[in-house]
């Protein structure tokens, strides 16, 4: 299920959360709060990927996973662990302009490995 389609310059986004197959699960409790509002550009043979803190937001690190759209899984292409001002960016410049791509940006508790994915 995706949340958002875009096209700009011939490369087309696509955001949402992922369903993973392998998933590892945890009390309730012990997930990070989601990342929030989460939009994608191009500019300039990049795709930069903002987000918001949640207001439960714990200090915890995110997780960008991206894949070309057709291929079979995503892949974590990026950790962010520094934020300003309640949001979040992160700039893709491993693409190419005539592919789609899609990504989702999970928060993760790097001690216990639980992962929550952007809405």
């Amino acid at each position: 299920m995706w949340k958002r389609f875009f096209v700009v310059t011939g490369v087309a986004l696509l955001l949402g959360a992922c369903e993973n197959e392998d998933s590892v699960f945890f009390p309730i409790d012990d997930f990070p709060a989601a990342p929030e509002g989460l939009d994608a550009e191009y500019f300039n043979q990049a795709v930069t990927l903002r987000w918001f803190l949640a207001t439960q937001w714990n200090g915890e690190a995110f997780r960008v996973y991206g894949r070309r759209v057709g291929d079979a899984s995503f892949l974590a292409i990026a950790e962010v662990t520094s934020c300003a001002g309640g949001a979040c960016e992160y700039s893709d410049t491993n693409i190419v302009e005539s592919f789609s791509y899609e990504y989702f940006v999970s928060a993760v508790d790097l001690d216990t490995g639980a992962e929550t994915d952007s809405q």
